[in-house]
């Protein structure tokens, strides 16, 4: 019996030195973030039963998880707040009157970016031509609006995801010069946006040079199409940051978020290297797809 007693704690100590040995998982900001946006919202939900008028603040909050949650390129667990988010920012849009020159900016603003995350999950679902018609029932809303300063009030990153969707239901309908003109705006705002100096925003940059990519190719422009794809790489290698060499290491939540975009990615890259004749560096990228980690890793 006494060499019972004693075993135990070994045992436990045994344990705890084995814990103290084992690698530790590098943090995930990110998914702390989430988590801590996802509370706020649950908890607003239960206040806001009791107390209606913090409907706002609970509109805002699902608008900030959903943001959050799209830029991890976490779109399916993305959907269900994103409906919730464009039924209550609409509520809130015609609560106090009419649409028109009167309307708050905020409002409008909160409306317009639940609508343009609602077409971004639904673009990367598969459905770029349903996305394309959800960012363009915004046409009306603005024409409502009048002269209220509605795009100034958004975030680049919302407006490149509009750009985005609208550029993809356009190239989805063979509609290539105004896919390459939508890609244009598409350039010109993620320049003045800074969002390439934005580590948050870096999914949003790989997104946003992919349809370049894809508008440029479908035009004949081989080695423009190509510099966007490599840029895109560049912005997601920075995301990567060699950690996915010990993909084993990774929470199963990092793994996938690291790993959402890359074959895509690299399989665009590769096929359209070799397309413009760049056989070397095409077989190189291929390489590289073939040693890649399976998402399952």
């Amino acid at each position: 019996g006494e060499s019972e007693v004693h075993s135990a704690p070994e045992g436990t100590m045994a344990q705890q030195q084995k814990k103290q040995n084992r690698p530790k998982q590098p943090q995930d900001p990110h998914a702390q973030t989430a988590k801590q946006l996802s509370s706020a919202a649950q908890r607003l939900r239960g206040w806001v039963g009791s107390d209606p008028s913090r409907t706002p603040e609970l509109a805002d909050a699902l608008i900030a998880l959903t943001r959050h949650r799209l830029l991890g390129h976490a779109y399916t667990v993305a959907a269900p707040d994103a409906q919730e988010s464009v039924k209550l920012a609409a509520q809130l849009l015609t609560a106090n009157g009419p649409i028109g020159p009167y309307t708050s900016v905020d409002d409008a603003a909160r409306y317009v970016t639940a609508v343009v995350h609602l077409a971004v999950i639904q673009s990367a679902a598969g459905m770029v031509e349903a996305a394309a018609e959800t960012v363009g029932s915004l046409t009306e809303l603005r024409e409502q609006l009048g002269s209220l300063p509605l795009v100034e009030a958004l975030p680049s990153s919302t407006v490149v995801w509009a750009l985005c969707c609208t550029a993809r239901g356009a190239l989805a309908s063979g509609e290539v010069p105004q896919a390459n003109a939508y890609a244009d705006a598409i350039v010109a705002r993620v320049a003045e946006g800074g969002l390439r100096q934005d580590a948050e925003a870096a999914y949003v940059v790989v997104d946003a040079d992919r349809l370049v990519s894809d508008a440029r190719w479908a035009g004949g422009l081989g080695s423009d199409a190509v510099t966007h794809l490599q840029l895109a790489r560049e912005t997601y290698d920075s995301v990567v940051d060699g950690r996915l060499v010990q993909a084993v290491r990774l929470s199963p939540v990092l793994r996938q978020r690291l790993v959402e975009p890359l074959y895509g990615l690299y399989r665009d890259l590769a096929d359209r290297l070799l397309g413009v004749e760049e056989i070397d560096l095409g077989i190189l990228a291929r390489r590289r797809l073939v040693e890649l980690p399976s998402p399952g890793a």
